[in-house]
């Protein structure tokens, strides 16, 4: 038989646990109900993001009651954006059926906020099913010095500006601790650039790599997108490289403060960031999960233009892995790999730095089963076989044209994991 105390001390933990938890759902009600008071629209931008993905059961109200005296267009396209993205919550409350009835008109006379642009180029059509390319696959032999879709061939480089012409500057590089982020920062300092690395944890590498680190809010924080534009104007940054996709939303949301303060930016599409997030877009757009016995997986770092050029593509076979980290890379030269990389990189009509994971298998197919925005965790080997991304990328961000001689690395070139680490220190 339970004594007395033990049923109060169960209720008392009850009571602890649910009384804890109003408390936090309390702490976040009221941040973000100052956020969406900010003068700033950036941060009003992330809040109603932020508003939406807590539960528009819980703040549906409170959202109610802004849009009423917003008059910013970009926070109000941001609200419909992302309750455009969280249907499936059931409308269990009056105030979330205004909330949508409202939403729904606004979308209806503001069509573009929600338009999706029709797929890229004649030519370049989905990848076949379940994402096996047959051995038939046109060859790749016009790039990188031609425009795949147009069909038109890149300027020579001889007509191009100089590389010299971005240098020096200071570069902010985000999300500064992945080996990506490590290996960016690294070669834009070998190119002569200042680099402001900054990143939401302050014991991370890129902070002591770069010249100057600045530690900021997480992400889903609503200060991080007015942190990073504080730190960008101090520092006197003139352009930005983002490395990490969950930073992308927030940063999409600050690009106009960004171009106040004098830094250049170039970010993917937000539909494409989320496609590659989305596990159901991407078995449509690539193929079913899983990888084939016998295969040999690969990655690729991939360059492309703002207009659906091909900038660069760079794959590495996976040679050795340890509890799925790569121990051993090796750059090759396919054809086919290079045209699927391609394929589904404009599928999902993803512009910029790409990371590609696949495999070939026993029969010859090739397969892919993940696509990231931004460059792979092999990017120090691309750099190190010749292929100048980083540099190429950069240039685009100032608007100038890429240099496709610049873009090809040697096949064949090999990068333990123990010069991968040497190669970033």
């Amino acid at each position: 038989m339970i004594p007395v105390w033990g049923y109060a001390t169960a209720a008392a933990a009850v009571a602890l646990v649910v009384g804890l938890r109003i408390l936090r759902r309390f702490r976040i009600t009221a941040r973000l109900h100052l956020a969406l008071k900010s003068s700033q629209e950036t941060i009003r931008r992330v809040a109603v993001r932020e508003c939406v993905a807590v539960g528009v059961s819980e703040t549906a109200r409170m959202l109610v009651r802004h849009i009423r005296k917003e008059e910013s267009r970009a926070v109000l396209d941001e609200l419909v954006i992302a309750l455009a993205e969280r249907q499936w919550e059931p409308t269990s409350k009056a105030a979330i059926l205004d909330l949508r009835i409202w939403a729904r008109g606004y979308a209806l006379d503001h069509p573009e906020v929600l338009a999706v642009e029709p797929p890229a180029a004649a030519g370049h059509g989905d990848l076949p099913a379940h994402g096996a390319l047959p051995a038939s696959v046109p060859s790749r032999a016009e790039q990188p010095g031609a425009a795949p879709d147009s069909g038109e061939p890149a300027p020579e480089a001889a007509d191009l500006p100089d590389p010299a012409a971005v240098a020096p500057a200071t570069v902010v590089v985000c999300g500064a601790s992945g080996p990506a982020a490590l290996a960016t920062i690294r070669e834009l300092s070998r190119l002569g650039h200042r680099v402001v690395a900054a990143d939401r944890n302050r014991r991370s590498t890129g902070l002591a790599l770069a010249s100057v680190g600045e530690v900021l809010p997480a992400p889903d924080e609503p200060s991080f997108a007015a942190c990073l534009v504080r730190a960008a104007r101090a520092h006197g940054a003139s352009a930005m490289i983002c490395t990490a996709a969950d930073e992308l939303a927030a940063l999409h949301a600050a690009q106009e403060e960004l171009i106040a303060a004098g830094v250049r930016c170039v970010f993917p599409r937000l539909d494409a960031v989320r496609a590659c997030a989305d596990a159901s877009r991407l078995r449509e757009v690539l193929n079913e999960d899983g990888t084939a016995a016998g295969s040999r997986e690969f990655s690729a770092d991939v360059l492309l233009s703002v207009e659906g050029h091909v900038a660069g593509i760079v794959p590495h076979w996976q040679t050795g892995l340890v509890a799925g980290v790569p121990t051993r890379s090796e750059t090759f030269s396919d054809d086919r790999v290079a045209e699927g990389c391609l394929q589904a990189v404009k599928s999902l009509r993803l512009t910029g730095p790409a990371a590609i994971r696949g495999s070939v298998t026993a029969e010859d197919q090739i397969l892919l089963l993940e696509v990231r925005p931004y460059f792979s965790a092999e990017l120090a080997l691309s750099l190190h076989a010749g292929a100048d991304l980083v540099g190429q990328h950069l240039r685009q961000i100032y608007g100038l044209p890429i240099l496709a001689e610049r873009l090809t690395a040697l096949p064949g070139v090999v990068m333990t994991r123990e010069i991968h680490e040497k190669f970033e220190e």
